[in-house]
């Protein structure tokens, strides 16, 4: 959202986002991970198991709020299915890796919100950028904004 701010003046300019874009897709990214290697290790297949689902699910929501604050997390589900437990560390670094078209959807969100800025402010500068929702505690995200704005 783009919004002007003039002597206590909030005039909202532009607004936009990805609607289907939110902190449920970065914790399906985990666990799609966690799924695939814990087949690779075990042989068992639990996506299709929805008590294990849910709870694989609960962790990887826990393990997405770690990442915001840690440089990596594990993922441990005690037995998950025939007594084998799911034990998956996930580094930030292969977090944003997995999650680097996500990065790039929200980047696409800014480039219109700034196209859009541009078409009907071109005389006034943009002095800040604030994101909202679960971007804001995302490292990933906020170091590609960073870098998109060479700041």
């Amino acid at each position: 959202m783009l919004i002007s701010v003039e002597d206590n003046f909030y005039e909202c300019k532009s607004k936009t986002g990805h609607v289907a874009l939110g902190g449920e897709d970065f914790e399906n990214a985990i666990m799609d991970f966690c799924i695939s290697s814990f087949k690779v290790s075990t042989g068992l297949d639990i996506s299709k198991n929805s008590k294990a689902c849910v709870r694989l699910k609960r962790e990887c929501a826990t393990a997405l709020r770690s990442l915001s604050v840690s440089k990596s997390v594990e993922v441990f589900v005690e037995s998950i299915s025939e007594g084998e437990d799911l034990e998956v560390d996930i580094s930030r670094e292969v977090f944003e890796e997995m999650c680097d078209d996500k990065f790039r959807i929200c980047v696409k969100a800014i480039d219109k919100v700034l196209a859009q800025f541009k078409k009907y402010d071109k005389d006034k500068k943009l002095d800040h950028i604030v994101l909202g929702g679960f971007a804001t505690i995302i490292p990933g995200i906020t170091n590609t904004l960073r870098g998109y704005f060479n700041n």
